[in-house]
């Protein structure tokens, strides 16, 4: 009769399985066969003669079989009932499915992980690392914290050669009167309905006189909320600012409109209450903050704030303005837990007292940050074509000021480590260039250690660009690669730049039209799927006064071609944004921690990810078996599919089957994982062989995960060494 017996080689981590009959003969039982007596499974049936089989004595056959029908190793054993097949070895089962250790004897509790070889439990629930302890990151396909490991992690680095952005969606007009397609706001973007996918917010004009507000899916730019001018004349070349007012799950929207009326409204378009703004012939950008510690958040704009319910609190004029535009920002500069509120030449606090005031210095934008390491907070200020820092306790200036180069007011400063000195430096555009200054690019002589570049004048470096129209254009920064150097996001009237923190150089530049106002692109995970873009307002009815040669107009979001750029938010839901104004929720947090110290911070209007960020999974054939129970008629393929990284990875990963010798075989099928694989995490996948008439072997199988032949998108690993399991040999024989 034929019987699928045991003729193979077993490869990588294998198992092969295959039914005893218990009626073999024994004369297949002798020196090192493949079948002995007692069938496959039988007494004496793996062994030589006289050497034991898989599960009695050898040589002797019989009757017996081998319970468990798993057959593991080389030379392969009958496993024991209860056993699994674990890197070619007989193992005690792991009911959880997640292995753990140096050698994978631990086996974690059902709903823990496995993290540089220890079992961890998760903890609270997060959107991002900012949601966790310090020290914790947001494991994202488990979304709860997790303790970030200190010795060695399976980690995922980016090197980039060269920035290949593509679009990944782009609104070019309002569906309902494509005139109106002209963007020129920066952003606001949070989970505004709390669907779980964040959304966008901005101003569309057809004209400076006609502009409404439009709220956009994130995932793909479709059209949400849409606001016509009609029912709210947003005024133009400013933007909203989201956050939670009420404690409920969805967030209000603040704007400004084009009479100088301060309108908030819930996520669906519903007012909730209007406030006038229209003393002084300024606009500005809102901001949302907590000034008394109370549950609700409070809205800033100018030197004006109110209550969550509208109440005015407070009314100082028109502060943090350069220009005519006005944009309001708030930290603790007096260290008893309570924001204040900060502009270019002045602090207030909530109750409107004056903490300080530089009445030899003008107003101004302004970032905070530690720009001197004392650990207290600075005010940087880009204030009527000059630069400064002034103390954040008393107001004296520290640094500058410093004109800016090429002319122009100034746009809002940015802070980061632009040259990954592990010291902050800031930036800003003008109008004609843009500059990134350095406490250390001073002296003599420079001290070239801390400013590379070797300039004395206060600027590490500075390069060409064209905003002849406001001079106030903002930018965003962001450690792409997250080697510790920030790069530089910009747009000018023609074309959006990326640019080397280091030194300026010239990543990227795309054609990107803008008649500017203090607009500025920005970088958060826009569509919720763990990798970062970057978002970026368009408008093209100026390009021939401002010479471009390619005009755009709406709004864009570019993705990295490879997936490469490190993760980051998912949240950025205002112009003064710094990652400690606003949890991942788009709550504004009750007390405000210092955006200058812990966490990797000490940056202004940059997004970072937080603990965790080179985490990477790592996918492998951890077992693959063979099962000839229904042989020859049909043979079983068994892919033990494991993540053994530092990171989840979500169902969905392609797994290729294949009949043949690596690196070449006949497919036999394509099979995705149907759960998500958490670190330690296993599943196995199944696909059936059916043999020709007659044909009884030997075959040889082969498995590839993350198979790139299978056409679906691909997982970023930390090792792509493991991806294969083979096993070889395995065959029916004729048995007399």
């Amino acid at each position: 009769m034929n019987v699928c017996r045991l003729a193979l080689i077993i490869a990588a981590s294998i198992v092969v399985a295959c039914s005893g009959s218990g009626d073999g003969d024994s004369r297949n039982g002798g020196s090192g066969g493949t079948s002995g007596a007692g069938g496959m499974a039988g007494v004496g049936g793996l062994g030589g003669e006289g050497g034991g089989g898989a599960s009695g004595s050898g040589g002797a056959g019989g009757t017996e079989t081998c319970e468990s029908a798993l057959l593991c190793g080389t030379p392969a054993v009958c496993c024991d009932v209860g056993d699994e097949c674990f890197e070619g070895a007989c193992v005690p089962s792991c009911e959880s499915g997640i292995r753990c250790g140096g050698d994978g004897s631990v086996c974690c509790a059902s709903g823990d992980v496995c993290l540089a070889d220890a079992c961890v439990t998760p903890g609270a629930g997060c959107t991002d690392s900012f949601d966790c302890p310090e020290g914790d990151f947001c494991e994202p396909t488990l979304s709860q914290c997790l303790p970030q490991p200190t010795g060695p992690l399976c980690e995922l680095r980016p090197e980039l050669v060269t920035f290949e952005p593509m679009v990944e969606w782009h609104w070019d007009g309002w569906s309902q009167d494509d005139r109106y397609r002209q963007v020129q706001s920066t952003p606001a973007i949070a989970d505004v309905d709390a669907d779980g996918l964040p959304e966008v917010v901005t101003v569309a004009y057809r004209s400076t006189g006609n502009n409404m507000l439009i709220m956009l899916n994130g995932e793909d730019g479709s059209e949400n909320l849409m606001i016509p001018d009609s029912t709210y004349n947003v005024r133009w070349g400013t933007g909203a600012a989201v956050g939670n007012l009420d404690g409920d799950a969805e967030l209000e929207i603040v704007f400004m409109t084009i009479d100088r009326n301060l309108i908030v409204i819930e996520h669906d378009g519903v007012e909730k209450w209007t406030a006038d703004v229209s003393s002084g012939a300024k606009q500005g950008y809102p901001a949302l903050a907590n000034l008394d510690s109370d549950p609700e958040a409070e809205v800033l704009i100018g030197g004006k704030w109110f209550d969550n319910d509208g109440t005015l609190m407070q009314d100082k004029g028109w502060i943090g303005c350069n220009g005519e535009w006005c944009i309001t920002a708030a930290a603790d500069f007096t260290g008893d837990g309570e924001l204040d509120i900060v502009s270019g030449n002045r602090v207030y606090r909530a109750d409107g007292t004056l903490v300080w005031e530089n009445l030899g210095a003008t107003d101004g934008f302004v970032a905070v940050a530690d720009m001197t390491l004392d650990g207290k907070p600075d005010v940087v200020s880009i204030s009527a074509g000059d630069a400064r820092v002034l103390d954040g306790v008393d107001g004296t200036v520290v640094f500058g000021p410093i004109a800016i180069p090429g002319g122009g007011v100034g746009g809002a400063p940015t802070v980061a480590d632009f040259d990954g000195d592990g010291r902050p430096e800031f930036a800003a555009a003008g109008q004609g260039n843009y500059a990134v200054y350095d406490l250390d690019c001073q002296g003599d002589p420079v001290p070239v250690e801390l400013c590379s570049t070797g300039r004395n004048d206060g600027i590490l470096w500075s390069i060409a660009v064209q905003d002849l129209s406001s001079s106030v254009t903002g930018s965003s920064v962001f450690d792409f690669e997250g080697d510790g150097k920030a790069e530089v996001v910009y747009n000018d009237e023609c074309y959006l730049y990326i640019l080397s923190g280091e030194d300026g150089s010239e990543l990227l530049k795309l054609a990107n039209s803008s008649r500017t106002a203090a607009e500025y692109p920005l970088i958060v995970d826009v569509d919720a799927d763990g990798n970062s873009e970057f978002v970026v307002p368009a408008n093209d009815d100026q390009i021939v006064r401002d010479n471009c040669d390619v005009g755009t107009h709406g709004l864009l979001a570019f993705g990295d071609t490879n997936d490469k750029w490190v993760r980051t938010r998912q949240v950025w839901n205002q112009h003064s944004y710094h990652v400690t104004n606003v949890e991942a929720s788009g709550t504004i947090p009750a007390q405000e921690n210092d955006s200058w110290s812990g966490n990797g911070l000490n940056n202004y209007r940059q997004n970072v990810q937080g603990e965790g960020v080179f985490n990477a999974p790592d996918l492998s054939v951890a077992g693959l078996s063979v099962n000839t129970s229904s042989g020859p008629s049909s043979i079983g393929i068994q892919a033990q599919i494991a993540n053994t990284g530092s990171l989840g990875v979500e169902a969905g990963v392609p797994v290729g089957f294949y009949q043949g010798v690596l690196p070449d075989g006949d497919l036999l099928g394509f099979e995705q994982t149907t759960v998500a694989l958490l670190p330690g995490q296993s599943e196995t996948l199944l696909v059936e062989f059916t043999p020709g008439a007659g044909d009884i072997g030997p075959w040889d199988f082969f498995v590839t995960v993350d198979d790139e032949a299978a056409g679906l998108s691909l997982t970023l690993e930390c090792g792509e060494d493991n991806n294969e399991g083979s096993v070889g040999a395995a065959q029916c024989v004729v048995v007399q």
